[in-house]
């Protein structure tokens, strides 16, 4: 139910998708992947892949959310939502959790 809410925010443009793909080899594979289960457009760049991708399968975002390789914004207050980075290379599921609890609010 929460990714539901999160594009229905998403389409009345509460909140937006944005890709912080960088290039970082490390994440290959998972680009890799997502252009496998989500059939990559001609001139479609990996970012707006990451952002397409997001929105059309839970298991999807919830990937790219944990790589760290999208970034969820609040259109009305300018809030920033991303996996935290306590050292290591990627987030965690309870990242997603803590995602989902704080778009209910809005």
């Amino acid at each position: 139910m929460s990714f539901q809410t999160f594009k229905k925010l998403v389409s009345e443009g509460v909140l937006q998708v944005g890709s912080i793909w960088t290039g970082d080899p490390r994440k290959n594979e998972i680009i890799k992947f997502i252009g496998e289960k989500h059939k990559v457009g001609f001139f479609e760049s990996v970012n707006k892949l990451c952002i397409r991708a997001s929105l059309e399968d839970e298991d999807t975002f919830n990937e790219l959310y944990i790589q760290r390789l999208i970034v969820i914004k609040n259109t009305k207050s300018n809030e920033e939502y991303r996996a935290n980075n306590n050292g290591v290379d990627m987030g965690t599921y309870s990242d997603i959790d803590n995602f989902y609890e704080k778009i209910k609010a809005i």
